[in-house]
């Protein structure tokens, strides 16, 4: 009776105050992400919510294991390498990339000879594909997989991606420091993008590499010190084993130099094939030698014109040192290549944004289209093409891409309203008179409507506070008669 009798008041106190509170607790542990280091001796999977990754020192994958990581996740070397002796399958998507994060050069990827390297056939070995890859290297002692990245940072006294082979394909580069892209042996560098080095955009030191469809752009070559910047043919490590690259293809444009070729302490001549490359618009040189005392030939590329004395000023070789030899360049294309890559160039000023924006690489005849956005307080004034007014426009789609190509967005404060003041009445200096007084309208006989019979519905936040009063009366006279039969019983 007292558990009933309380459980009553309970209830009673409840519809008094009006409201009930549900109080839902979500038990979980807390998401910290995990800490890394040693060995991987079995295959192992690091996923988007086990991230972030943090190496606390360096990490191994053993021969003979798979270490997979998932789109989305996250990978903080600090300091520390992944060294892989086995198989690494690194796969995110175009909208959700892995991300490895490393303070320098000194932080990598190093897939040792080793490693399973990737086979082009049945798709499968070792690849990193659809990464953003943050101040760390990638180097490459097996055939494995570099494709759709993003590749920047402090990269120091190294390469963002230094390959004896393998497939390096479709990324974007940006180096601070070192070089792009170094290749060699029988590596595939192709239709990358590269931009910013300091030294080369894509450096061939030894062997046989295949430099194909990339686009070289904006690489200065030790700040401009040095006429080289583009891709670099060179001896680097004293080898006596021929280096003959492949350069074809590509488009060399806006480097302190285009191509240079040195020879400085190898036996072999270093001698490249390079044709149907578009190689204009470089800052010193379009193609450079240092030194090389025999002669090359660079025929069938684009130059930027057809005047031959201009190109013949773009080519430093034994006009302008005896100890060169000559570069022959003569056939040369009459219209750029349209096998090569053409480029955009997207940018906004403060105060908005253009996306995509930076340099885009796409091929001839392509398209791409943008996205105009002003930041908040601020409005579109106009977008160039070209340095064409398109107008003020929001999206904008460039079609049939035939070269170079520029598109800007600029952008204005948006004006505050400023309030126009009220007129100040004018007095009248005369007071008007009347001449007549006006007849007073006769009042008009105004209708009373009749109170409605039907009650007034209260509204519902009424209901609300009158509705628990109510039952607080029911239960208590509940309670009453039930106590009152009680005595009666007795």
């Amino acid at each position: 009776m007292k558990k009933k009798a309380l459980l009553i008041a309970f209830l009673i106190a409840i519809m008094a105050g009006g409201s009930v509170s549900i109080i839902t607790v979500h038990f979980g542990r807390a998401q910290t992400g995990t800490n890394v280091n040693g060995i991987i001796y079995s295959n192992a999977t690091w996923t988007q919510a086990g991230s972030p990754y943090t190496f606390t020192g360096p990490v191994a994958v053993n021969v003979g294991v798979t270490l997979t990581i998932e789109a989305g996740t996250i990978v903080n070397f600090d300091n520390n390498y992944l060294q892989v002796n086995g198989t690494l399958v690194a796969i995110g998507t175009s909208r959700n990339y892995i991300q490895f994060n490393g303070p320098s050069a000194f932080s990598g990827v190093d897939f040792t000879a080793l490693s399973n390297g990737w086979n082009e056939q049945i798709d499968s070995g070792s690849i990193i594909q659809y990464a953003n890859v943050s101040s760390i290297s990638i180097s490459l002692e097996s055939p494995a997989k570099i494709d759709h990245n993003i590749l920047t940072g402090n990269i120091v006294m190294d390469s963002v991606v230094e390959a004896s082979c393998g497939i390096i394909s479709n990324n974007i580069v940006t180096a601070s420091y070192g070089d792009g892209i170094e290749c060699s042996g029988n590596a595939s560098v192709m239709d990358n993008t590269v931009v910013g080095a300091v030294w080369g955009g894509i450096d061939a030191f030894s062997g046989s590499p295949t430099i194909q469809g990339n686009l070289v752009i904006g690489n200065m070559g030790w700040n401009g010190a040095m006429p080289q910047g583009g891709i670099v043919a060179r001896n680097g490590y004293n080898s006596n084993a021929p280096i003959n690259p492949l350069i074809q293809d590509n488009t060399i444009t806006n480097n302190n130099a285009g191509i240079t070729v040195a020879n400085t302490v190898s036996t072999q001549n270093v001698v490249p094939i390079i044709s149907n490359n578009n190689i204009y618009g470089n800052q010193k040189y379009n193609f450079y030698l240092n030194p090389l005392s025999y002669d090359l030939s660079a025929t069938n590329n684009w130059w930027g014109t057809i005047d031959t004395q201009a190109i013949n000023q773009t080519v430093y070789d034994f006009k302008d040192n005896f100890n060169y030899g000559n570069v022959t360049f003569v056939p040369f294309l009459t219209v750029p290549n349209p096998n090569a890559p053409t480029y955009i160039n997207a940018t906004a000023i403060t105060g908005g944004t253009i996306a995509p924006s930076g340099i885009i690489s796409l091929s001839y005849d392509g398209s791409q289209s943008f996205t105009i956005t002003p930041s908040s307080g601020y409005y579109i004034t106009g977008v160039l093409v070209n340095g064409t007014s398109v107008g003020a426009v929001s999206s904008y789609t460039l079609q049939n891409i035939s070269g170079a190509t520029t598109i800007s967005a600029t952008f204005a404060l948006t004006p505050t309203a400023t309030p126009s003041p009220s007129p100040t009445p004018t007095p009248s200096s005369t007071p008007a008179t009347s001449s007549s007084p006006s007849p007073t309208a006769s009042p008009t006989a105004s209708l009373t409507a009749s109170p409605s019979s039907t009650p007034t519905i209260p509204e519902f936040p009424t209901i609300i506070v009158i509705l628990p009063l109510l039952l607080s009366v029911f239960f208590v006279a509940v309670i009453f008669r039930h106590r009152k039969t009680a005595n009666l019983g007795k």
